[in-house]
Formats: C-alpha cells, structure tokens, sequence
C-alpha cells in the first residue's frame, strides 16, 4: 500500500519531552517502544515458570500447596 503524504514514523518516547504539553499528545491508546518492552518483559516474567514447568525444570508455581 502506497502511502500519499510523507510520515515521519518515531518508535520510541524521545519526542515527548519536546511536545509532551501539546493537546493530544500521550492521546494515543498504543504504548510506545518503552511500553511494549514493559509488556514483553511482564510476559516474559509470567510465562518464563510455566515454560521451565513443562520442560520439567522446575515445579510449577504454587505446587504442593492448599
């Protein structure tokens, strides 16, 4: 898909500190390249026992408790 107007696209947070006061500016619902690496790590954190829990490394978390 051919776009018609030139864009600038900016994958990280540098520009906030510049135009951070402007209305709208944090408007967008999507996190930037900070947010994304905040959910990856969250994931990873989440996933990473369950993960060496099936490949029988570890017990899974909350084993052997009532």
């Amino acid at each position: 898909m051919e776009e018609k107007d030139p864009k600038v696209v900016v994958m990280d947070n540098r520009l906030d500190a510049h135009f951070g006061n402007l209305p709208g500016w944090y408007g967008d619902r999507h996190p930037n390249l900070a947010g994304y690496h905040v959910i990856g790590d969250e994931t990873a954190k989440f996933l990473a026992p369950m993960i060496r829990a099936k490949l029988g490394k570890t017990k899974p978390v909350g084993a052997g408790k009532k």
